[in-house]
């Protein structure tokens, strides 16, 4: 099912891509970057495997690859305190520059107010109880994978996209469809 909603969120954002492309207006994908290193070792990390990516896919609230787009909903997948938390919602209102997502450096998010479920595009004219605040990349922290004996990181934005969930992470979203 995990595989299935993978496809799903990656048919959604073709389209969304097609849609944006073909009307002019910027798209930008920016991917992780993924790095590996063997456990007790002294080296350097190196790129990591596919093996290490998709293990990482598995088990990091990152995702490995982030769409920007103006009017992109994101949920964020960690508490930033004063900033936001991992369960409010999102909105990129204003396109950064390819320059600065490929850098990773912090952009501009408009943040919804605690205790939204469903952000509507159409309603974004009132946003008196949003704010705007910076997102960066999610807090560092090596991944174990013991059987391989390695570690991996990902450095990415905090966000991923608002597109898809499952039954239990949606309890309490208003749904238009299911």
């Amino acid at each position: 099912r995990r595989e299935e909603t993978g496809q799903a969120i990656r048919r959604f954002l073709r389209g969304k891509r097609t849609l944006m492309m073909g009307q002019g207006k910027p798209y930008i994908t920016i991917n992780s970057e993924d790095t590996m290193i063997a456990m007790e070792s002294h080296a350097e990390w190196k790129p990591a495997t596919r093996h290490v990516v998709c293990y990482m896919n598995s088990k990091l609230k990152e995702p490995e690859s982030v769409d920007f787009y103006k009017g992109a909903i994101y949920q964020f997948t960690h508490n930033s305190p004063g900033r936001y938390n991992a369960t409010q919602l999102g909105v990129l209102l204003e396109m950064p520059a390819r320059e600065q997502l490929a850098s990773f450096k912090e952009i501009d998010i408009w943040v919804a107010p605690a205790g939204t479920k469903c952000i509507n595009p159409s309603d974004l004219g009132d946003m008196t109880d949003w704010r705007k605040t910076k997102v960066g990349v999610a807090p560092s922290r090596a991944l174990n994978m013991w059987s391989d004996r390695i570690k991996g990181s990902r450095k990415q934005y905090s966000l991923r996209h608002l597109v898809a969930s499952t039954i239990h992470s949606s309890i309490g979203h208003t749904v238009s469809k299911i």
